[in-house]
């Protein structure tokens, strides 16, 4: 028979290495944890965030990036709502407006009281304009008429090749811009209703 004073020292040994193997194994699963995540991120990890930011840069370069039909239409339709403005002004006014196209852009001007033509450069709205290369206007008609080109016109400092009149009788006009092969028109009826379409409706 076995005497229970003398196991009694034995339990409590057994019973405080079970404590120590368990207090042990519960330290040890933290410090692993705090060793892996120190040593950073694997390299799948990596390379899974990388291919993220090449998806996500590529769509927002795309989404951004402007055709060259979009960057001509909005100069053809910029320079309409300024062609209406100037005929508009014309009538409002009292006094006659012209546009003329030249090497990098195009100019308003005002007919004088001695009958010459006044540029607007430094009016608010008409003032001279450039247009960003490569783009450029390629052709101007008056009434089926081809004018001077724009280089031609500005050197030689003629008359404006579009002119609003006061009484709106203006005679119909075609102005066409071209970017990288592109080519949109701005074009009035016998109405004076300025539009912008594309250049082979003309």
């Amino acid at each position: 028979m076995h005497d229970p004073i003398r196991m009694f020292p034995r339990s409590i040994s057994c019973f405080s290495s079970a404590t120590r193997m368990l207090t042990l194994g519960r330290g040890q699963a933290p410090a692993r944890t705090c060793r892996a995540h120190a040593g950073g991120f694997t390299l799948i990890e990596v390379l899974v965030v990388m291919v993220l930011i090449a998806i996500i840069v590529s769509v927002v370069s795309v989404r951004f990036q402007r055709d060259d039909r979009q960057i001509l239409r909005e100069e053809a339709l910029r320079l309409a709502a300024l062609l209406t403005h100037a005929r508009d002004e014309a009538i409002t006014t009292g006094v006659p407006l012209g546009w003329r196209g030249e090497a990098n852009g195009y100019r308003f001007f005002r007919r004088g009281p001695n009958r010459d033509w006044i540029a607007l450069d430094r009016d608010d709205v008409l003032h001279a304009r450039e247009i960003a290369t490569p783009m450029r206007l390629t052709d101007v008609q008056v009434a089926q008429t081809k004018q001077k080109s724009a280089a031609e016109a500005a050197k030689s400092e003629s008359a404006p090749a579009i002119i609003f009149t006061p009484a709106a009788a203006n005679r119909p006009f075609r102005i066409v811009l071209e970017l990288n092969g592109v080519c949109l028109q701005i074009r009035s009826d016998a109405l004076s209703e300025i539009r912008v379409e594309d250049a082979s409706n003309g």
